[in-house]
């Protein structure tokens, strides 16, 4: 599919800072990290023709998704991600799979939501960027980056994953995991804005890895498109950010 002209440079960088990936892959898979191709409006494939990336560390293998009975959690795209539909949804299942979820089901198999984390940053940076330059009243370097750099912080964006319930879907089992995740969300019930995360009892949480690979998750099933990415994101962040400009 033809990439918007607004996301090219985005596109661009974005290949180049992946081009890693493809040369770890071998075989056919290391002609490129992505497969973009087709008309100018055209929808992402679905898993019966192609999806839209090219490289199989970015989807959840249909043989492991069923050996882990792992199933799209509806109600959290429907009432997080904006009705979002996803061409492939084993992207989403992807992005939502913790590397220690079902290690016995697994056969020696480590998936997980790693690779989308890593899109995820360099999407959220570019549309907190864009936001930022926007917006701020003060466009000084200084008060721009800093602005930024508080929105995009581990801590931050642990508390944007509980606010909108990401803990709720993450694929994990172990105990500690899910412990972990409950006190931290617990301790954040009291907290209505970002700048009051300063008086939570547990300040940081790794479910701030899957707001990044679900964010991530969207980009690459969406064919690369920040432009559908941005409303997503910028619904559950939009306030916070405002408050710090």
């Amino acid at each position: 599919m033809a990439v918007p002209s607004g996301n090219l440079i985005l596109v661009v960088l974005f290949l180049l800072t992946c081009g890693f990936a493809a040369g770890q892959q071998g075989g056919r898979n290391a002609a490129a990290p992505f497969a973009v191709g087709g008309g100018s409006n055209a929808a992402p494939q679905g898993s019966s023709g192609g999806v839209a990336v090219g490289l199989e560390h970015l989807q959840l293998a249909p043989d492991l998704k069923q050996a882990l009975s792992l199933r799209v959690p509806q109600d959290f795209l429907r009432d997080h991600l904006g009705d979002y539909h996803f061409q492939n949804a084993n992207i989403l299942l992807k992005a939502l799979l913790h590397p220690t979820f079902k290690t016995r089901d697994r056969k020696d198999r480590h998936d997980s939501f790693e690779p989308l984390d890593y899109i995820g940053s360099f999407v959220m940076d570019y549309i907190v960027s864009r936001y930022v330059l926007m917006n701020a009243r003060n466009k000084s370097q200084h008060h721009m980056a800093q602005t930024k750099a508080s929105v995009l912080r581990q801590d931050s964006l642990a508390y944007f994953a509980v606010k909108n319930d990401f803990h709720k879907y993450v694929f994990v089992d172990r105990p500690v995991e899910k412990a972990s995740l409950r006190e931290f969300a617990e301790g954040l019930r009291s907290v209505q804005t970002l700048s009051d995360l300063k008086y939570a009892k547990k300040k940081r949480s790794f479910v701030y890895k899957f707001f990044k690979s679900v964010m991530g998750a969207i980009f690459v099933d969406c064919g690369y498109n920040v432009q559908v990415v941005e409303p997503i994101l910028l619904k559950m962040i939009k306030k916070d950010i405002d408050l710090l400009l």
